[in-house]
């Protein structure tokens, strides 16, 4: 009874899945690369490095949020410098789909205090189809919001990290730090955040004056971040995220833009928009002061 029932379960799915009729499974064995040969630095949110980070990599990208299926581990040195070998993943087959190839696999990136403390702070891709798979050079960002450490990388797949503009005031001058850690779908935690960032004197720390974040709709399926810098000098921020419809009645996806001229510490307008042919004001404010 029971292989009859399982018989006809498969034809009902083979019938209703294009997937499982146009497409045969291959029991062949190969190696394919699981990701790159990686180095970076991880720096404090005071632009100071940090010592002592665990580093791990995990090709386990979806379901592993805290790397701990992680195949190689390493350790940020004095200068917070970390090296990781390029890494592989073994197959036992394939399913083959017609008009569907793979190009790369996706590995992610875990960084924390200790291995029972990774989490994801880079999501990296590794071509398949060449011969020599060119390295990946990471930038590490820690900063703390509400009283906890979020770590962040850039590099070539990814670039949730930038920096720009000027800003002064009465004691000191710095510039704006742009940190986006995207929706959330691969065990990250969703967030924008605008931070002023103060220059030390000389080589000294630098420090965070302060950090907003920003309003993300509800069901987030992308958000997206920019800095812009207009022709008057003026520094603006646009951020836009995305979600599902809140009713599912309606066809419509829910939006929330935000586009932010900036000033010193603390200081932006809502502005209609930010774009290279410059700010166009209106009297608001958005964005949650930490503390």
């Amino acid at each position: 009874m029971t292989r009859v029932l399982t018989s006809a379960l498969f034809t009902v799915i083979a019938a209703a899945s294009p997937v499982v009729t146009g497409g045969c499974y291959l029991p062949v064995h190969f190696v394919e690369p699981a990701s790159p040969m990686l180095s970076g630095t991880y720096l404090g949110g005071d632009g100071m490095p940090i010592a002592g980070v665990r580093v791990a990599i995990t090709s386990h990208s979806y379901d592993d949020p805290h790397c701990r299926q992680a195949t190689v581990h390493a350790t940020t040195d004095s200068a917070g410098r970390f090296y990781i070998r390029s890494t592989t993943v073994e197959r036992k087959g394939i399913f083959l789909v017609p008009a569907i190839e793979k190009f790369f696999n996706v590995f992610a990136l875990c960084t924390g205090a200790a291995d029972s403390s990774l989490r994801i702070a880079y999501i990296g891709r590794v071509p398949l189809r060449v011969e020599q798979i060119p390295p990946d050079t990471l930038s590490c960002l820690q900063w703390m919001w509400e009283g906890r450490a979020r770590s962040v990388c850039s590099g070539q797949s990814e670039t949730p990290l930038q920096m720009g503009g000027f800003w002064s005031d009465s004691t000191g001058t710095g510039y704006y730090r742009l940190i986006n850690e995207g929706p959330g779908w691969d065990g990250r935690e969703p967030g924008v955040f605008l931070q002023w960032v103060q220059r030390g004197p000389y080589d000294s720390a630098q420090i965070v004056r302060q950090t907003i974040d920003f309003p993300l709709v509800r069901k987030l399926l992308s958000v997206s971040a920019t800095l812009v810098s207009s022709p008057s000098g003026a520094e603006c921020v646009h951020v836009r995220s995305s979600g599902r419809p809140l009713h599912w009645y309606s066809w419509n996806q829910s939006t929330i833009d935000i586009s932010l001229e900036l000033g010193p510490p603390g200081v932006r307008r809502t502005v209609a928009r930010c774009d290279q042919s410059g700010v166009h004001a209106t009297d608001a404010r958005a964005g949650r002061p930490s503390g």
